[in-house]
């Protein structure tokens, strides 16, 4: 099983909202976004696998690896439903 991508939560609510960089970024571009959509719903910003802090994560860049570790995440995390923001790769 492939280590779970770095993931930042913050917020309370209920609704979830995903954000995920695109290539060559981390969690970090989404910063000043995540803090007004965080007094109304959870956050969660990954660090894709290859990029911030998941750099250990298998897969470096690959779209397709990405998508199944985050989908993993929100597994293990019992998320069925989320609301997803992206741009480029994310």
């Amino acid at each position: 099983m492939l280590p779970l991508p770095y993931a930042v939560e913050a917020g309370a609510g209920p609704k979830t909202i995903v954000f995920l960089h695109g290539f060559g970024a981390c969690r970090e571009i989404w910063r000043d976004v995540m803090a007004p959509l965080a007094a109304e719903a959870r956050i969660l910003a990954y660090d894709l696998p290859g990029h911030g802090h998941s750099l250990q994560c298998e897969g470096t860049g690959g779209a397709k690896t990405a998508a199944r570790a985050v989908l993993a995440d929100l597994a293990a995390r019992q998320l069925s439903k989320v609301h997803l923001v992206g741009h480029s790769m994310g």
